[in-house]
């Protein structure tokens, strides 16, 4: 069975990104990624809580950040 290496990647940065930015609220990600990110979300919501709600956008944000690193 061939493997989706890109599924792989995508992943281990939802992985990365819940560890590094699990516990910081929607707010405060908008300092960094603009008032546009998680559109519609509570500010005070923690993106761990928040993860699978997110607009592709903020999501593709997120995972470029962490795949630069």
């Amino acid at each position: 069975m061939e493997r989706d290496h890109s599924d792989h990647q995508y992943r281990n940065a939802n992985d990365e990104i819940a560890r590094i930015y699990g516990k910081m609220d929607i707010g405060t990600l908008r300092l960094t990624y603009g008032q546009s990110f998680g559109r519609g979300l509570n500010p005070n919501l923690r993106l761990m809580d928040a993860l699978g709600q997110l607009d592709e956008t903020s999501l593709e944000s997120l995972i470029a950040d962490v795949i630069k690193k």
